[in-house]
């Protein structure tokens, strides 16, 4: 506590100094006779005031952060050093804007709710309206997607939507994954009777978990709104008025799809091998997963729309490793069956992805048990066909029309051309994951050192059936056989 009381008296005091340091700024502003016909002058200064506002507000987040307050006080202290900081200004419509974001027809309807989820379902056909159809107007109140959090409403892309039920007004659901965080361009909450500090409060939370650039819009049944802007999470400035006003379609529209900051790589990715493969993401479930070098969607050919198919997007700078995955899926194809290559090829900014046949669906932790065996025998189908995996993880299988498949073949090879103990670390590996050993993911990391870390009896115990395995030829009974050791093992049971 005294650390944390001196943290906070630090804060306080340079605080203190960039306070005195804007108000020199503005005296020296006030004396200029005619500054505005100093433009080089004038921009520097006031380029130093917004300079030590934002960091005057970030300090307020940090100072937040030391102290232990609630979420009211989070949002008084947030709104009282906006206002301070002079970045809290009232909506002024521009001459030719006129069309209100909410009609008066809609606010007597607005007006009759009586609880925050039916204010918000008849709001939100409204920001979809405005929003387009390249954006998304997600009802999230019932879904913990924010670290245990449930935002009202979410505009993003439709692509890292994990879509629920169909709510009346709208979509349900979460965003996809945390990978996915980047693409929310705004939230929005609905409070009823009025916005007050613990609402403030709350957009802060939520802009701190998500981080980096983020809009929030808060707004009451009244039609009054603020919309405040954050950047790694300290509240940088915001706009108050009323959504009945005269120009705040156009606004809630700019402000809520926060245009002006672009786009993350990954977006501009995804949406570039849509357009060069011709391809089309699956509306409510296209994020499929995320690994180490590359995103996985669900997409379907705007040629024949019928079968889901898999399009893995590698960034730039993972380029030629998905090069080599595609150059593989090509061999492996004719030799296990699957997957099908349909396309590949590089993008625009450098990026490559291919698209596969078969779609399949992961393998939970429930389900695990009932698929060791699976595993281990798809693995050695693999080997058997004269490859090793090279990451043979369970997150790196799936359910595929009743039986277990491999996929993620980047790190894939010839058995004949590889290192001897390929064959064994795939085993080893794949046995790691399955007991939930720290490190399996990296492949650095010898994976029967891990083994035997857990347990020295059930690394012998491994050593000695994947010795046999490696030995006596690769073989389905013999893989099962691993896979039983294993799974008695994990269940408590007497090995085998």
């Amino acid at each position: 506590q005294d650390y944390w009381r001196k943290k906070e008296a630090d804060l306080r005091k340079e605080k203190s100094h960039l306070r005195e340091k804007e108000a020199q700024l503005e005296k020296d502003l006030r004396k200029k006779e005619d500054p505005w016909n100093d433009d080089k002058g004038i921009t520097a200064v006031l380029s130093e005031i917004r300079e030590i506002s934002v960091r005057v507000a970030q300090l307020a987040q940090d100072s937040a952060s030391y102290g232990f307050e609630t979420r009211a006080e989070l949002g008084e202290r947030t709104w009282r050093t906006l206002r301070e900081a002079r970045v809290v200004s009232e909506y002024q419509p521009q001459a030719d804007e006129e069309e209100p974001c909410i009609e008066p027809t809609m606010a007597s309807e607005l007006a009759k709710d009586s609880k925050e989820k039916f204010f918000t379902r008849t709001m939100l056909p409204r920001l979809q309206q405005l929003l387009g159809d390249d954006h998304t107007v997600l009802i999230s109140e019932n879904h913990r997607w924010l670290k245990g959090r449930k935002p009202d409403l979410v505009v993003l892309p439709h692509e890292y939507i994990q879509a629920g039920n169909t709510k009346r007004g709208g979509l349900a659901g979460r965003v996809a994954h945390p990978f996915a965080w980047s693409s929310v361009r705004s939230l929005v909450e609905a409070k009823l009777d009025s916005i007050d500090n613990a609402a403030i409060g709350q957009a802060v939370e939520y802009a701190g978990l998500i981080g980096g650039k983020m809009h929030l819009l808060l707004a009451d049944k009244h039609l009054r709104f603020r919309a405040i802007w954050f950047e790694n999470g300290a509240a940088l400035g915001a706009v108050t008025g009323m959504l009945s006003g005269q120009g705040t379609a156009r606004f809630v529209r700019d402000f809520l799809l926060r245009s002006e900051d672009g786009k993350p790589q990954h977006e501009v990715d995804l949406k570039s091998a849509l357009q060069v493969f011709n391809l089309t993401a699956v509306s409510g479930s296209a994020f499929l997963g995320i690994g180490g070098s590359a995103a996985v969607y669900r997409v379907t050919s705007n040629d024949d729309g019928q079968e889901h198919l898999a399009l893995k997007v590698f960034g730039a700078h993972m380029a030629t490793l998905g090069e080599r995955e595609a150059d593989n899926i090509s061999e492996l194809s004719n030799l296990l069956g699957y997957p099908t290559l349909v396309t590949s090829g590089r993008l625009s900014s450098r990026a490559f992805a291919h698209v596969t046949t078969g779609v399949g669906k992961p393998i939970n932790a429930p389900d695990t048990n009932v698929a060791i065996k699976a595993m281990f025998s798809a693995l050695s189908q693999l080997h058997r066909a004269g490859w090793f995996h090279g990451d043979a993880r369970t997150t790196n299988f799936i359910w595929f029309e009743g039986s277990v498949r491999m996929i993620d073949f980047a790190q894939a090879g010839l058995i004949a051309r590889s290192r001897d103990s390929a064959v064994r670390d795939d085993l080893y590996r794949l046995a790691a994951s399955f007991l939930a050993l720290e490190g399996n993911n990296d492949l650095q990391e010898c994976p029967i050192a891990m083994l035997e870390a857990y347990s020295t009896f059930l690394g012998d115990a491994m050593r000695e059936c994947v010795q046999s395995y490696v030995d006596n030829g690769f073989s389905a009974e013999k893989a099962d056989s691993i896979a039983k050791q294993l799974v008695a093992f994990k269940n408590g049971s007497t090995l085998l």
